[in-house]
């Protein structure tokens, strides 16, 4: 589930306190302040947000969208995870591990 982005109507004070409250913030962001900071730079980046979740063809909505080179693609594939490390417009900087459980079928 992705952090939660603002809705159309919703005040940025609204927002915020829906944000830190939101579970799944909670778990990805345990210290109240960083959570706090991660809700106003998704305040901020509202309009951009809302530019990136136009949906293709039949794609859903999404919230972030990445792209891995050939080689992170090979890592992920050989080793099982990959870790890929972000950083925000503000510096802050985020590490996002990715698990490939390979099928019977591999």
């Amino acid at each position: 589930m992705p952090l939660p982005n603002p809705k159309e109507d919703e005040t940025k004070d609204g927002f915020i306190s829906r944000c830190i409250e939101d579970e799944k913030s909670k778990e990805e962001f345990p210290n109240l302040t960083q959570r706090i900071a991660v809700c106003v730079s998704q305040w901020d980046r509202k309009d951009e947000i809302q530019k990136e979740k136009k949906p293709y063809g039949n794609e859903i909505n999404y919230d972030h969208a990445l792209e891995f080179t050939q080689q992170e693609m090979d890592e992920l594939h050989e080793n099982g995870v990959l870790y890929v490390t972000q950083t925000d417009e503000d510096g802050t900087k985020m590490v996002i591990k990715f698990i490939y459980q390979k099928t019977n079928n591999e």
